[in-house]
């Protein structure tokens, strides 16, 4: 079965994460989709999903779901903020 499914390669497809702003108290950075391609792309998903240590314990965030109708060819899009 599982050799049955299309092999779905992404390319000229990248994510990004960039620092916005920065103050004494906190910086700001944000993760982007960057379509690197020729042409638009339509009904993009993407899941995110935070995981890590604070304070000693392993903490875990929700899945988030985010979805763009139509990225324009070589344009990006914010997807999320990330908290320190």
């Amino acid at each position: 079965m599982i050799k049955d499914l299309p092999d779905n390669t992404v390319q000229d497809i990248a994510v990004g994460v960039a620092l916005e702003s920065e103050s004494i108290e906190s910086k700001v950075w944000y993760v982007y989709l960057i379509n690197l391609k020729k042409e638009a792309i339509e009904n993009v998903l993407i899941t995110s999903k935070g995981y890590g240590e604070k304070d000693g314990e392993q903490v875990k965030t929700s899945t988030l779901r985010h979805m763009f109708p139509r990225v324009e060819a070589g344009a990006f899009k914010i997807i999320e903020p990330i908290d320190e």
